[in-house]
């Protein structure tokens, strides 16, 4: 008899499957699914049997032989690894990086003495690799908390996984659930513990916990005889793992398996609205209207800056906000979406901006050191004190960054505060102290996490501008549900203010009439071909040598153009091009884009993937374009 054994090393995506002769004592024991211990490259690994097979060959006497079985009991069923196998195709990747993620952490002696469940499998796989009917995707909208737990208790089956995008959300989400249901909720999230994580898993492949509150990689458990997934926040950005290979959405794999999926959230995504409307999702849009928008607290104060510059007020707080920071009982958020002093620093004689000597990007200022800071690459230097182009004395600050608004805050105050000022950004996070004093929390999107929301009675936004501007074609709707967060989150009676130097920008037009922004983004995208209307995938490579990235990106680029001269494939693609920043972490950086039909995108995408070489990084369904 044959094993075929998946490695769980890592592996290249060229390396998956390797053949081991079953010993006679092991063949009335050896299944699929099970862990064994192999000779591998010379040395002892685990590995999980993906096939048997007769022994009907000579070669196999030249064959290794299966060591030992780990534990008599398969972890996966052999519907849940054709899965996995399936996705190692599309993110480029050996199948053992995905079972990997599907299994609890890999130590020897305690796969030995863990106690399964001799199960009978049923891993809800969609047969013959057809794709899941989207008439099995809903859709339902939430306003407030009550909302959001009456459409989580409505949605809830009695085997259900719930995505959530961020982990601080599990426990929020959680408590919003029946409390019969409590004792039967188990978490999975990245910072568990070892031991919670093997004791979590081993409690959800033995069924004795049947709903599973987790963050995107939790789609990859033992989800046998689950009938319900919920993707809660359904729009945000997290639920895509974006920062390292397999770059997958949950989205995009949910789609592999026969089980009944509802999106939720308080701000659907456009790509949600759109098949929402085309029927393709079930469910309904409860959108606030211009009438309802004061009712219910969805309305902001739009404060224009070229009116403020034309007052003589060049500051970076207009006089509104400044006023609202000072008359402010309770908590203040101030969103600043940029992090140092200064977002950039030049001559006011030539208009020379200083940059990056690796990426070129503007470098920021921060006062506290008195240096300048790439935020991408990480290089710092002195602050420049005379223009090296016209050799001016004068230089100027542009923009404001968390470190220069926590200094403006400070000035309305004064020595005297009866307010806690706290900057919280990714260069400065301290811990939570729990405390009874007002505070004023100035950060980037990440201080979100930290505001006491029925405590917050402001909100500010400095500058929507610089972000909805970034050349991303979600930028803007980052931006949108950025806010629509604060709506959802804040105090009916708690102000939010909006800095602006375009009042009549989509977002502000669209706040008080949300189908607008949709329409309007919507049929942009359509324009140029952006998702929901076709499906994006990219493939990017760096090298220390820029002349050399560039030349194999060239290369690449002409192999795929061959292959689909052949193929006749309906595929789009654009390329090589320089991605932003174009050196970032020691390399240069470019990128091939394709534009795949939507409805044959699975395939199209396996295609693709053929020509890429290993050290190329795949990445469908981005959430950037240009960024590597």
């Amino acid at each position: 008899m044959i094993a075929k054994v998946i490695p769980l090393q890592r592996l290249p995506k060229s390396l998956s499957v390797f053949d081991y002769l079953v010993p006679n004592a092991l063949a009335d024991e050896i299944a699929v699914g099970q862990i064994v211990e192999i000779l591998f490259r010379k040395a002892k690994h685990l590995g999980l049997v993906f096939l048997l097979a007769d022994d009907n060959t000579s070669k196999s006497k030249k064959l290794e032989t299966v060591q030992n079985i780990l534990n008599p009991v398969p972890l996966l069923s052999s519907q849940q690894i054709n899965f996995l196998f399936e996705l190692s195709l599309w993110y480029g990747v050996s199948p053992s990086t995905l079972i990997k993620m599907a299994l609890p952490p890999l130590q020897k002696n305690k796969i030995k003495k863990i106690i399964l469940k001799n199960i009978k499998f049923d891993f809800p796989l969609l047969c013959g690799g057809e794709v899941s009917s989207r008439l099995a995707i809903a859709f339902s909208q939430y306003h407030d908390q009550s909302e959001h737990r009456t459409q989580l208790k409505k949605h809830l089956k009695n085997k259900t996984l719930i995505l959530v995008p961020e982990i601080n959300l599990i426990d929020e989400v959680k408590q919003l659930l029946p409390a019969e249901r409590q004792e039967k909720i188990v978490v999975w999230h990245s910072e568990l513990s070892e031991k919670q994580q093997f004791e979590n898993w081993t409690q959800i492949r033995n069924q004795k916990k049947s709903i599973i509150i987790g963050t995107r990689g939790a789609v990859f458990l033992p989800l046998d005889g689950f009938k319900s997934i919920i993707i809660d926040y359904e729009h945000d950005e997290n639920h895509k793992h974006w920062d390292q290979s397999p770059r997958f959405h949950t989205k995009d794999v949910i789609a592999k398996l026969n089980i009944k999926t509802t999106l939720l959230s308080y701000s659907p995504s456009a790509a949600t609205y759109y098949h929402v409307h085309k029927k393709n999702y079930l469910g309904k849009l409860k959108l606030t209207p211009a009438k309802d928008a004061c009712l219910t607290g969805r309305q902001a104060q739009i404060v224009e800056m070229r009116n403020e510059r034309l007052g003589g007020n060049y500051g970076a707080l207009s006089e509104a906000v400044k006023q609202a920071i000072a008359d402010a009982k309770q908590d203040i958020f101030v969103y600043v979406n940029c992090l140092g002093f200064a977002t950039s620093v030049g001559c006011n004689d030539c208009g020379y901006v200083e940059e990056c000597p690796n990426c070129k990007n503007a470098l920021v200022y921060h006062e506290k050191t008195l240096t300048l800071h790439c935020h991408y690459c990480r290089t710092q230097k002195p602050m420049i004190l005379i223009c090296p182009r016209c050799h001016s004395s004068l230089t100027k600050l542009y923009g404001a960054g968390t470190e220069f608004i926590e200094k403006e805050v400070r000035r309305i105050f004064g020595a005297d505060s009866h307010k806690e000022i706290i900057r919280l950004d990714s260069e400065n996070f301290p811990p939570e102290e729990n405390t009874e004093k007002f505070r004023v929390i100035i950060g980037t999107k990440m201080a979100l996490r930290r505001i006491r929301w029925d405590k917050t009675d402001l909100v500010v936004f400095i500058d929507i501008d610089r972000q909805m501007n970034i050349p991303e074609y979600l930028a803007q709707e980052e931006v949108w549900h950025l806010i629509q967060e604060v709506f959802f989150r804040k105090q009916t009676g708690a102000k939010l203010i909006i800095q602006t130097f375009q009042k009549i920008n989509l977002i502000c037009r669209s706040l008080s009439e949300p189908d607008r922004f949709y329409r309007t983004t919507l049929n942009s995208r359509r324009a140029l071909g952006y998702p929901p209307y076709l499906y994006l995938t990219r493939y990017f490579y760096g090298n220390i040598n820029a002349a050399a990235a560039q030349k194999e990106a060239q290369q690449v680029t002409a192999d795929i153009r061959q292959g689909l001269t052949k193929s006749q494939k309906k595929i789009i693609l654009l390329g090589p091009i320089e991605m932003h920043p174009k050196f970032y972490r020691g390399q240069f950086w470019y990128e091939i884009i394709a534009k795949l039909p939507p409805d044959t995108w699975q395939d199209d995408l396996k295609y693709l993937n053929q020509f890429i070489p290993a050290n190329w990084k795949i990445d469908p369904n981005p959430i950037s374009i240009l960024s590597p």
